[in-house]
């Protein structure tokens, strides 16, 4: 959002080449240690689901959309600056942010509490 990207391009979802439970090496012809990369869906046929099942980079994933929602219903409500000066808290670029969680937390309970009051004016 810092940076006015406004899309998500993940080149791969489902990356299987074998069975994912029980070997999660995905890409053995460029290296054998390379593990669920692409994949943000588990074929459940294996563990005897019938359906897809998510993964936790899906779950990363999920988050960082709600994050970018989140991010563009503070610049309406507050501006861009003020949304600005709240989000260097954590990420000045895109290679220096922190990887602080707590940090990450207060963040966003600030940014929150920010919303709240601007959206009861």
């Amino acid at each position: 959002k810092q940076f006015n990207v406004d899309g998500l391009l993940y080149y791969s979802v489902n990356l299987w080449n074998e069975d994912p439970w029980n070997d999660g090496a995905t890409l053995k012809h460029l290296s054998p240690i390379v593990y669920g990369d692409g994949v943000l869906l588990y074929d459940g046929h294996y563990i005897g689901i019938r359906e897809p099942v998510g993964s936790l980079r899906l779950e990363a994933v999920r988050d960082g959309i709600e994050d970018y929602e989140y991010l563009s219903m503070a610049e309406k409500a507050l501006g861009q600056k003020k949304t600005n000066k709240i989000l260097k808290k954590v990420t000045k670029s895109i290679l220096n942010f922190t990887r602080n969680e707590e940090t990450f937390v207060k963040t966003r309970i600030e940014l929150g509490n920010e919303l709240e009051k601007a959206l009861k004016k």
